[in-house]
């Protein structure tokens, strides 16, 4: 701990800020900013919490941390908002995305910042998670994005009882907890609209020269996500990951059909039909191209969809028919494919400008 806290010291010019998006988790958030408050303010500059909720006391601010009610935009709506006003103060070098509902261990926390000594400034630092059930087992640090499915490293890796912890290959990082330099926002703008999902694959994937560093001794601990999981997910699953195959893949056509049908496949076979219903509503709003987010409210669309979810009913014919849907919907996608994927490269750097987002908080 001594050589972790001298290491602190050396990188005192690195002013790290922490960026919490929440939504209606007062408990969750109070005790993560009590802990913070506590034993966190000798190596962390500020806190922003971005409420999407907008009904976090503002008792809860003081020069350390800063409560920000925003509309309710999503997770990549709350980062943005943070990244936002963290771009503000001039002082800040380094951010962390961090979600609302973890437990971390300051101690992890800070020596997660003291390995900034031991990386290129430009490059990235993600933190793996543990799940509550299992403290002991990383359950993801770091990922893969193959244009087809999510490759999660080092899952099962024992933390007490596994010694060897080789590299592997990535390419992007879950925001439960990353930390990266603040002129990502000079260099990459902000994130896609999405509203939740795949923001964090699709931001990574813009990465040029940088690496993300990984650590077995830095991890959080979160819910499984397993116990989280409700079928409307599926939806922004489906549309997102198509929308940042579109910008990020060269032969993005094959890796996108391939993913529609292999996921549909699966959930078919699994008798999961309400996963295939609001994946095939998301491949429709994908297919009507960037107005499927420009000219929608998110929060209304993600109520819609979610009441959709609660209120699908499936019967026999649903059962029987959603084979030749899927199979008709992956045709439809072929032959729109191209001029939709334009659309989407064309609105890309709006989308992810500081104008959109100014627009959308001010709205």
């Amino acid at each position: 701990m001594k050589l972790i806290e001298e290491k602190c010291q050396k990188n005192k010019y690195m002013k790290v800020s922490i960026i919490i998006c929440t939504y209606n988790r007062q408990e969750n958030i109070k005790y993560n900013l009590a802990t913070l408050n506590n034993h966190c303010k000798n190596f962390i500059h500020h806190i922003y919490v971005i409420d999407n909720a907008s009904n976090l006391p503002q008792s809860l601010s003081n020069d350390f941390i800063s409560i920000i009610p925003n509309k309710n935009l999503g997770g990549s709506g709350g980062y943005a908002r943070g990244m936002y006003e963290a771009k503000k103060d001039k002082e800040t070098t380094h951010i962390i995305l961090m979600d609302d509902d973890i437990k971390f261990e300051p101690d992890v926390l800070q020596n997660a910042i003291s390995r900034l000594n031991d990386i290129d400034k430009n490059d990235w630092l993600a933190f793996g998670m543990r799940t509550f059930e299992k403290p002991n087992i990383i359950y993801e640090n770091t990922a893969f994005w193959n244009g087809i499915r999510p490759i999660a490293n080092h899952r099962g890796y024992n933390l007490i009882k596994d010694k060897q912890w080789k590299r592997r290959k990535c390419n992007y990082a879950a925001w439960w907890s990353l930390i990266m330099p603040i002129s990502v926002i000079d260099k990459y703008r902000y994130p896609m609209p999405y509203f939740i999902k795949s923001d964090d694959v699709e931001y990574a994937l813009r990465r040029r020269n940088e690496t993300i560093h990984c650590f077995k001794d830095i991890s959080i601990l979160h819910e499984d996500f397993d116990k989280k999981y409700n079928h409307y997910i599926e939806y922004y699953n489906i549309r997102n990951y198509l929308i940042t195959n579109a910008i990020h893949l060269k032969h993005s056509l094959l890796k996108s059909w391939l993913m529609y049908v292999l996921r549909m496949g699966k959930s078919w076979l699994t008798g999961n039909f309400k996963k295939i219903k609001l994946a095939n509503i998301g491949l429709k709003d994908f297919l009507l191209g960037p107005s499927c987010i420009t000219n929608t409210d998110l929060s209304e669309k993600n109520t819609m969809i979610r009441d959709m979810t609660n209120k699908a009913k499936i019967n026999l014919i649903n059962i029987i028919t959603f084979p030749f849907i899927v199979f008709f919907n992956s045709l439809v996608l072929v032959f729109k494919y191209r001029r939709v994927r334009k659309q989407y490269l064309d609105s890309y750097q709006y989308l992810t400008s500081e104008a959109y987002w100014e627009k959308q908080f001010n709205s």
